[in-house]
């Protein structure tokens, strides 16, 4: 598997995205790998968690149940399917989301996130503010996860009298990107089966006629 290497940074987080635990993988053989935690949490049991390694050029994102746990030491068997995403290239997915704005003039404003990744986001806010300007918004995933970050304003789209801003983050936490990246992967893959699904029933009926 060539995928992973040695002493690799990696982030495992349980299913319902709470706390990341960072780790390196410190042993490989054809069967697994094992991974020294950099700090254990006492809550971590073997359960099936999802795990992004992030590289120099690309992001590797797998979910597997620990095999074993021995000290601060989790040990896996080779994952079968790992989506890879070029660094830059983070998925987007739509999105419906509350989000508070901070606005230093007004105080906080409500808006809407209309799609998101983990390098940014649209909002549909309430207000127009200038190309430029950092805001700070907070938000929660549909994971229930609450997300707090700065944005900066890289462009304005006034459409059918609303307001769009899309933005990059400028302050986040590598555990809040990660919960984001990893909520966009789990769209990705419900939206793909969702198609796949529909297009089965088209063949179906197509199939009898």
């Amino acid at each position: 598997m060539n995928s992973l290497k040695l002493n690799q940074k990696l982030k495992i987080v349980p299913k319902n995205i709470g706390n990341a635990l960072a780790g390196t993988i410190c042993e490989l053989s054809e069967d697994g790998f094992t991974v020294i935690l950099d700090k254990m949490d006492s809550k971590i049991k073997k359960e099936l968690v999802d795990i992004t390694v992030s590289d120099e050029n690309y992001l590797l994102n797998f979910s597997l149940k620990i095999d074993k746990i021995d000290e601060n030491k989790l040990y896996f068997k080779n994952p079968r399917d790992i989506k890879v995403v070029q660094r830059r290239q983070y998925p987007r997915v739509e999105a419906d989301l509350p989000v508070n704005i901070i606005d230093s003039a007004e105080g906080t404003v409500e808006g809407k996130i209309t799609n998101i990744s983990g390098g940014g986001l649209q909002l549909d806010a309430p207000k127009k503010f200038l190309i430029g300007s950092i805001i700070n918004t907070e938000f929660k995933l549909f994971t229930q996860k609450t997300i707090k970050t700065a944005v900066e304003i890289l462009r304005v789209n006034i459409n059918q009298q609303k307001t769009f801003l899309s933005g990059m983050f400028k302050s986040i936490s590598n555990t809040d990107k990660i919960a984001i990246i990893q909520m966009c992967f789990k769209k990705q893959i419900e939206s793909k089966q969702l198609r796949d699904f529909s297009t089965q029933k088209n063949d179906n009926r197509e199939d009898k006629k």
